[in-house]
């Protein structure tokens, strides 16, 4: 089955602002979701649940993946959010790169609700295009680990499937990201651990 070619965080719902998504995405063996779970219960920080539907967009050449762009819509719960990540600094599994999120009424893509500088990196003829590419369902379980007064990593387990027609692949995958993202610390491409047997997932690191 071809790797899609986008995929996820969900703790912004906002404001069209455009910060910067610094994240590491780790593929990890699904024998090994207890051992995640028993590693963050160490650290005795709550964990919250999400069911995420979460579909993407593209054209059907796949001109916005070729411009290291990806567009999706994304829901949990009630609530449907926007969103326009560009390409960026990518090593592995390890992304940085601009982010708007917008929450919409609806789990319809509404162009207009993105501030022009999220638009103007897809223009009108690309828009008009766009068509659903794939889909992911994943179960999310989070947990937020303040690491000083200013900055703090968001871990999310998904596990769940992505699914492009009638096609499904199983996703496992463990997520890091820095909140607020701002800087790149010397140690978060290291942080990956062996307990788990995680390693970068080059795959979705085009996704989310």
């Amino acid at each position: 089955m071809p790797s899609p070619p986008h995929s996820q965080s969900f703790t912004r719902y906002p404001l069209p602002s455009s910060p910067i998504e610094t994240e590491l995405k780790l593929a990890i063996p699904a024998t090994q979701i207890d051992a995640v779970r028993a590693l963050m219960a160490q650290l005795d920080e709550p964990a919250t649940p999400h069911d995420l539907e979460t579909r993407y967009l593209d054209t059907p050449d796949f001109a916005l993946h070729a411009r290291g762009l990806s567009l999706r819509l994304r829901r949990c719960g009630a609530t449907w959010v926007q969103s326009i990540k560009t390409d960026g600094l990518r090593r592995g599994g390890l992304s940085s790169r601009r982010e708007w999120e917008v929450a919409v009424p609806r789990g319809n893509l509404q162009w207009e609700l993105f501030p022009k500088a999220a638009r103007k990196h897809i223009p009108p003829s690309l828009r008009v295009r766009c068509r659903h590419a794939f889909t992911t369902h994943v179960h999310r379980t989070s947990w937020l680990i303040k690491t000083d007064s200013e900055t703090a990593i968001e871990v999310a387990l998904d596990v769940g499937t992505v699914q492009v027609g009638r096609r499904h692949e199983p996703i496992c995958e463990l997520e890091l990201e820095l909140k607020p993202a701002a800087t790149r610390p010397p140690w978060f491409p290291r942080c990956h651990s062996p307990t788990v047997g995680s390693r970068p997932n080059l795959r979705t690191s085009r996704l989310h």
